[in-house]
């Protein structure tokens, strides 16, 4: 298979505060799991890197902040973002709740036939759950979207969640790709005609 054109792409973290995406983040990047940590102001990035068809891809990531007040901030994401990893914790069923939240402000920013969403459950090492993992799983099922859990804690799931947006968001777009090449095929055969 060809590698597609472009090579960078936006990934925007959402979900309420503290439902662990930067944790997630520094987990990801290398850094060990923070017991306490700072709530996101704006927005912080990161750049991962992955490979498709034997070509490099950027992948920048956005960590946005899950507080109200900050939402015009994160809505800025949703408008540049290729994909989106829809966090919340599976201790607090009140933040799988505002899942419903986010996915409208996509929708009513961007095409979302043209995004890649996941939807993930944090925080899996809490013993406490208010979200069983059946109920994840349906909720995902009727918006059609994939679904994770992950622990920032533990390590568990994150390179995987990661990497399933990471090629998501590039067969995505290599079908976007594709179609829009066959498009422009098609108008030129008719201007010929």
């Amino acid at each position: 298979m060809n590698p597609i054109k472009r090579t960078k792409f936006n990934i925007s973290l959402l979900g309420d505060t503290q439902v662990g995406k930067s944790s997630m983040v520094e987990v990801l990047t290398g850094n060990p799991f923070q017991e306490t940590r700072v709530s996101t102001i704006g927005i912080e990035n990161v750049l991962q890197s992955a490979v498709f068809d034997g070509k490099k891809y950027l992948f920048k990531i956005f960590d946005t902040a899950g507080q109200e007040r900050f939402e015009s901030i994160s809505s800025q994401t949703i408008k540049i973002a290729d994909g989106f990893l829809l966090v919340f914790s599976v201790d607090k069923k009140v933040t799988v709740e505002r899942i419903e939240k986010w996915i409208e402000s996509i929708k009513s920013n961007v095409d979302i036939t043209k995004k890649v969403l996941i939807l993930c459950g944090n925080k899996i090492d809490i013993e406490e759950r208010e979200v069983s993992n059946e109920e994840a799983m349906k909720y995902a099922s009727e918006k059609n979207i994939k679904y994770f859990e992950t622990s920032a804690k533990t390590g568990f799931g994150i390179k995987e969640v990661f990497e399933q947006l990471y090629s998501d968001i590039y067969e995505l777009n290599k079908s976007l790709e594709k179609s829009s090449s066959n498009e422009k095929t098609g108008e030129t055969l008719d201007e010929k005609n």
